[in-house]
């Protein structure tokens, strides 16, 4: 398209996309800032040059970035997020709240924005709005594996599925996996099911997973509200990989794992070590959660532990790693 017609912005904003995909981040933001040139009031490419300049440890002028997509479209959520979360990773955390409550004033996106500002003063709810989580995912797809697995050392699907393949003879499981993602348990659990149900309210992460041809269903629905509506009794194991991050107060979601689970099933699951409370939302935005509360809760629902370990989550996050058994 540049060669038949140089000055067209948009070609230069999907190719500063295509750039940055392929982690070629000085040739995006090159391609952005072209489209900028050509387009002063490019939102999307102002907000896109943010996150590449981000990338790039530019903060300076990724914060420059944001604000000038803000001002621009100021009915626009995503640069409020990218501002507000910029700040809040240098520390500022009071330009980061007046981010957020600047997006709340103008009624956008309110349930992200008040679930951001209550991680940020440290306040616990009890769970993360579904938006949130959908927001989150949707944005992080395309790069997904690469940044999790490659970049952050993420093994949890891993470790899951050899604790599973050793504990259970069994390869004709009926399999659960919430908040599948992009299918990464179900790549490590081939050969052991015969039904693999996988359920995330991200669209943009279900596309990955159906793109590995290993799901018999996959779900775009709330965990919560998929769970309500499952037949009892309908699998031999659930998996939540890095999902109870996103619930604080476990007993709704549990119960309702256990109803799903069928006799003699198997629940694995890992989560984020909390410290003095029974779970705490952090700056992050994540819930993490003390090992004696997730005890209580599995003990609660007749759920016999089998293992239980600590584990490396991600980066430098450290977590648990709970095998369950229902009698």
């Amino acid at each position: 398209v540049l060669a038949l017609d140089p000055d067209n912005a948009e070609a230069h904003f999907r190719l500063g996309l295509a750039a940055r995909d392929q982690q070629q981040l000085e040739r995006a933001a090159a391609a952005y800032q072209r489209a900028i040139a050509l387009r002063p009031a490019y939102i999307e490419a102002h907000n896109n040059l943010g996150s590449v300049l981000q990338m790039l440890g530019r903060n300076e002028e990724a914060l420059e970035a944001y604000r000038r997509a803000v001002a621009l479209a100021p009915g626009f959520a995503q640069p409020y997020l990218n501002l507000g979360r910029l700040f809040a990773a240098g520390g500022d955390t009071v330009n980061a709240a007046a981010t957020f409550q600047q997006a709340i004033a103008r009624g956008i996106d309110v349930e992200i924005f008040n679930h951001l500002l209550s991680a940020l003063r440290g306040e616990t709810t009890a769970q993360a709005p579904d938006d949130y989580t959908r927001n989150l995912f949707d944005n992080f797809a395309g790069d997904f594996d690469r940044r999790l697995v490659q970049e952050l050392g993420y093994r949890i699907p891993e470790t899951l599925a050899a604790r599973i393949k050793a504990l259970e003879p069994r390869r004709n499981l009926r399999v659960l996996d919430l908040g599948c993602g992009t299918g990464l348990c179900g790549v490590q659990l081939a050969g052991c099911f015969t039904r693999l149900t996988g359920v995330d309210l991200s669209a943009a992460m279900l596309e990955k997973a159906r793109a590995r041809n290993l799901y018999t269903e996959l779900a775009d629905a709330s965990i919560g509200e998929w769970l309500e509506k499952a037949a009892p009794n309908e699998y031999d194991l659930v998996l939540a990989a890095d999902v109870l991050v996103y619930f604080g107060d476990l007993t709704p979601l549990f119960a309702q794992i256990v109803r799903v689970l069928d006799a003699g099933g198997l629940y694995a699951f890992s989560i984020e070590l909390g410290a003095a409370h029974d779970f705490v939302l952090q700056p992050s935005g994540r819930y993490a959660h003390a090992t004696d509360y997730v005890r209580r809760v599995c003990n609660q629902f007749g759920l016999e532990e089998i293992e239980a370990f600590a584990h490396h989550i991600r980066g430098d996050v450290n977590g648990f790693v709970f095998i369950l058994r229902k009698a």
